[in-house]
C-alpha cells in the first residue's frame, strides 16, 4: 500500500491532483478499518450477547444516529463546501467554524431533551433507558469532531487517524470487558468514549492550527442555518430511507427480528459504503470546479460504482451461507432469501449515489437533492411501516428496494434536466 502511494505521489505533479489522491488514499485506509474491525466485533457481540441484546444495542445506535442527523444539520455538506471555497481566507474560516460549532452545540442540547422525552414515553425504551443514554455519547463525540472542517481543507489524514484510533481502542476494550450477555451495557459506553475522545482531539488540532472560537455573527449564523435547512431535510429523508428502518422493526416486531435485521443491515450498508472514501474526497474537489467538470467527475464515478458493486454483490450472493454463518449466527440462515433480496439495494444505490452525493451538492443544488431524497424517504418510511406490519422482515426489505428505485429515477430525471439546461446556456 505504501509503495502504491509513493508511486502516485511521485508521478502526480499537479498539487491539486496530489491532494485529491492523498485524501482518497487515507480515507480508503479509514474505510478498510471500518470494515476490518467490525468483522471482528460484530460476530463476537452477536454470539456473546445473543440476538435479542444485540438488537437492543443496534436499536439504541439507530436512535443515536437520528440525533446525529439533527446536530449535523446539513453542515456535513454545506460546511465542507464553505470551508473548501474559503480555505485561503483565515478570518472567514474562523467565522464559519465558530458559527457552525455554536449552532451544533445548541442542537445537541435540544437533542438530549428530546431523548429524555422519548425514553420516558415509550415503555420498551424506558426499560433499557440506560443503554439509550450511554449511546447518546456518540452524538456528543460527533458534534465535537469537526469532520466537515477537515474535509473542507482537504486534510483527510486527520479524520482517518483519529477515527481509526477510536475504533481500535473500542475493539480492544470490547474483547477485554464484554464477556457475557450481562455486559451488554458496556458496549455503548465504550463506543461513546471512543467518539468523545477522538472528538476532543479533533477540536484540539483545529485550535492548535490557529483557528479559534469567536462570538458568531447573529445574521451570518441565521443565514447559514437557513441555507443548510434544505440539506438537513435531505439528511432526514435519507435517514428515513435507511436507518429509520431498524427503529420501525424494533417497534413493530420483536428483539429477535430486530437483531437479525440489524445484522443484515450492517453487512449490506458496509458494502454500500465501500466507495465512500472516493466520494468524500471528490466532493470538496468537485465543489470548486465548473459545471462541465462536475458532470465528468460524476459520470466517471458512476461507471466505477456500477462495475465495482455489481462484482461485490455477486460474490456476496455466491458465498452468502458462509458469510452469514461466520459473521452473524447459524440462526440467521433461515432468513437467507431475505438477505439475497437485500443485495439488490447495493446495485441500485451504486447508480444513484454519485448524482445526489456529488453532483447536486457540489453545484449547490440543495433543493433538488432535497426533493430527490425526500420523496424516496417518505415512500420508504410509509411502506416500511405498512409492509412490516403484514410481512415482518421481508416487508421492510421490499420497502427499501422500492424507495431506492424511486430515488434512482427521480435523480436521473433532475440530473438530465440540469445537463440539458447547462448545454442550452453554453449555446446561447
Amino acid at each position: 500500500m505504501t509503495k502504491i502511494y509513493t508511486f502516485f505521489n511521485k508521478h502526480f505533479y499537479n498539487k491539486t491532483q496530489k491532494t485529491l489522491f492523498e485524501n482518497i488514499f487515507f480515507l480508503s485506509i479509514l474505510q478498510f478499518f471500518n470494515y476490518f474491525l467490525p468483522l471482528i466485533t460484530i460476530p463476537y457481540l452477536f454470539k456473546i450477547l445473543g440476538v435479542e441484546k444485540f438488537g437492543v444495542i443496534m436499536l439504541a445506535n439507530a436512535i443515536a444516529l437520528s440525533f446525529i442527523i439533527i446536530t449535523d444539520y446539513g453542515f456535513n455538506r454545506s460546511g465542507t463546501r464553505e470551508i473548501a471555497v474559503n480555505k485561503n481566507n483565515p478570518d472567514k474560516i474562523e467565522e464559519i467554524f465558530s458559527s457552525i460549532m455554536f449552532i451544533k452545540f445548541l442542537l445537541l442540547i435540544l437533542s438530549f431533551f428530546i431523548l429524555l422525552l422519548i425514553v420516558n414515553i415509550i415503555p420498551s425504551f424506558k426499560k433499557e433507558s440506560i443503554i439509550y443514554y450511554y449511546s447518546f455519547g456518540v452524538v456528543i463525540g460527533q458534534v465535537l469532531f469537526p469532520v466537515w472542517y477537515f474535509q473542507g481543507i482537504e486534510k483527510m489524514k486527520v479524520i482517518s487517524f483519529l477515527t481509526i484510533f477510536a475504533k481500535i481502542i473500542y475493539t480492544i476494550l470490547i474483547f477485554v470487558i464484554v464477556k457475557s450477555a450481562n455486559d451488554y451495557i458496556f458496549v455503548p459506553v465504550l463506543n461513546s468514549l471512543g467518539y468523545i475522545t477522538s472528538g476532543l482531539i479533533g477540536i484540539f488540532i483545529v485550535l492548535k492550527s490557529g483557528v479559534h472560537f469567536s462570538i458568531p455573527n447573529y445574521r451570518n449564523g441565521v443565514n447559514r442555518f437557513k441555507e443548510s435547512s434544505l440539506l438537513f431535510f435531505a439528511n432526514v429523508s435519507f435517514y428515513l430511507n435507511n436507518s429509520a428502518n431498524i427503529i420501525i422493526i424494533g417497534l413493530l416486531t420483536n428483539q429477535t427480528l430486530t437483531g437479525i435485521y440489524a445484522g443484515f443491515e450492517k453487512i449490506i450498508f458496509a458494502i454500500k459504503n465501500m466507495a465512500q472514501p472516493i466520494e468524500q474526497a471528490l466532493f470538496p474537489y468537485a465543489s470548486s470546479r465548473s459545471n462541465d467538470k462536475v458532470q465528468r467527475i460524476t459520470r466517471i464515478f458512476q461507471i466505477f460504482n456500477i462495475a465495482f458493486f455489481s462484482i461485490i454483490a455477486g460474490i456476496v450472493y455466491i458465498f452468502s451461507y458462509p458469510i452469514l454463518n461466520t459473521f452473524l449466527d447459524i440462526s440467521t440462515l433461515s432468513y437467507i432469501k431475505e438477505f439475497h433480496l437485500f443485495l439488490v439495494v447495493i446495485i441500485i444505490h451504486s447508480i444513484a449515489a454519485p448524482i445526489y452525493g456529488i453532483y447536486f451538492p457540489a453545484l449547490k443544488l440543495y433543493d433538488l437533492r432535497l426533493k430527490v431524497i425526500l420523496v424516496s424517504g417518505i415512500v420508504n418510511f410509509v411502506l416500511a411501516i405498512i409492509l412490516t406490519l403484514y410481512f415482518k422482515l421481508i416487508g421492510v426489505i421490499f420497502a427499501i428496494i422500492i424507495s431506492e428505485v424511486i430515488l434512482l429515477f427521480i435523480s436521473f430525471y433532475y440530473y438530465s434536466n440540469c445537463k440539458k439546461s447547462f448545454a442550452e446556456t453554453l449555446t446561447k
